[in-house]
């Protein structure tokens, strides 16, 4: 039998890959308010403004006592394996943590409970050039007072400020960083308001820079057609996983404003697919998981589905909260629901096709059955008063070039190409 000897990780260099896990900005936010909405606030305010190296995320949530806090603080402190409350958003009991390192070399934490506040600080600078061990900071009242002096208090009776302090993810030093900032700070606010669309306005006011946030629905229920709520019992568990197709109108009974929010600034091909949720907090969407391929006459089909913590596991959850991939055998019942979602959509785009045929003045639309399959054919319509019209300006000798051009438009006419284009909307009709 080996001896066994305690080994832990050289701090100096951990700390680096720590800071690795490729959060993004918004993923490193949305990590933060998780633990905010699981603490039961109502309100959440993020404060971060261009040339400022610091931010804050302030909410009004329970609070954490001392011994709360540094627990909070402590790098794993959550079993994955362990049965959680079904409304915990966290997983790995390290988002607060990792999330803020990826940003900054700085995380300060002040809780409020009871009326009683309490502060703690990582600073991993400290920990690489001067400690090489993981050496929390708990603050005193002292150090707690000068904090809330520069980022302001809690002013409710339990809640907590999160703050990140020396914020290196972003060059704001030339004005292109200061561009990439701004930039950085919209797209998270659309993120934001994507990923907590089912919690902002119920029951979540969020702030951002003093702006509040609107829930950002992929779904535009109410205006697009629903399926009913289709359910996918996992065996030999309690759990549960909730299915439901939404077709959105076609885009020219959307609204500028509707469309633009919508293609999530990618487009409507883009933004097809699955849209995964745990405990109602947005984790991955768009695509089909290779259960089908992107195809224009999907566009407008999006899935919504339900999945609870208790499958983290057999959904492959990453510490990042940003993908969750099914287990084969859910897979399969996905794949055999899918059709019937998919149909209200196609239809949507036949039925446009079928009606832009009719009105046509110079197409005719014929099918013919080939091998057991059915195949579309458009021809010139040379009964048309266009084409009887042009026949008669031609010489019995330009006659032949005309039937000619007639075929090669006929042959060459760039189905795919026009269609992926009307879809996508870069041809208005």
């Amino acid at each position: 039998m080996p001896t066994y000897i305690n080994k832990p990780p050289n701090a100096s260099n951990f700390v680096q890959s720590l800071r690795r896990f490729g959060y993004s900005f918004s993923s490193a936010l949305a990590d933060i308010i998780d633990n905010s909405i699981f603490a039961k606030s109502s309100e959440i305010s993020i404060t971060y403004y261009p040339k400022e190296t610091w931010l804050t995320i302030l909410d009004n949530g329970l609070g954490m006592d001392k011994d709360e806090l540094e627990q909070a603080m402590e790098l794993g402190s959550g079993n994955p394996s362990a049965t959680r409350d079904p409304k915990d958003l966290g997983r790995f009991g390290c988002g607060l943590k990792t999330a803020s390192f990826s940003q900054s070399t700085r995380l300060i934490v002040l809780s409020k409970k009871n009326k009683n506040l309490s502060g703690a600080i990582w600073d991993l600078d400290a920990i690489q050039n001067d400690y090489n061990s993981w050496q929390l900071g708990i603050l005193n009242s002292k150090e707690i007072d000068a904090y809330i002096e520069n980022y302001g208090n809690i002013d409710t009776n339990s809640g907590t400020l999160v703050i990140w302090e020396n914020i290196d993810s972003i060059d704001i030093e030339e004005t292109a960083g200061q561009k990439s900032q701004n930039h950085k700070i919209k797209i998270a606010k659309d993120d934001i308001s994507l990923i907590f669309h089912r919690f902002i306005g119920k029951n979540l006011n969020l702030e951002f820079n003093g702006e509040t946030l609107k829930p950002l629905d992929p779904f535009l229920e109410g205006k697009s057609n629903n399926t009913d709520v289709q359910k996918i019992e996992i065996p030999n568990t309690n759990s549960i996983v909730y299915m439901q197709g939404f077709t959105l109108p076609s885009p020219s009974r959307m609204t500028q404003e509707e469309q633009r929010k919508i293609e999530l600034g990618v487009g409507l091909s883009q933004t097809q697919g699955f849209y995964i949720y745990r405990n109602e907090r947005l984790i991955t969407y768009g695509g089909w998981l290779g259960l089908e391929r992107y195809q224009a006459l999907t566009n407008l089909s999006r899935v919504k589905v339900d999945v609870p913590n208790s499958l983290d596991d057999s959904w492959q959850t990453d510490i990042k909260k940003t993908t969750m991939s099914p287990p084969p055998s859910i897979l399969n019942a996905m794949k055999i629901l899918l059709q019937r979602f998919h149909d209200p959509s196609k239809n949507i785009y036949k039925r446009k096709a079928h009606k832009a045929v009719e009105d046509s003045k110079i197409w005719i639309r014929s099918e013919n059955t080939i091998d057991n399959q059915i195949l579309a054919n458009y021809q010139v319509d040379k009964d048309s008063d266009y084409y009887i019209a042009l026949k008669k300006l031609v010489s019995t000798n330009d006659s032949k070039n005309l039937e000619t051009l007639i075929s090669k438009i006929e042959e060459e006419l760039p189905y795919a190409s026009i269609f992926a284009d009307w879809a996508d909307r870069k041809i208005i009709k």
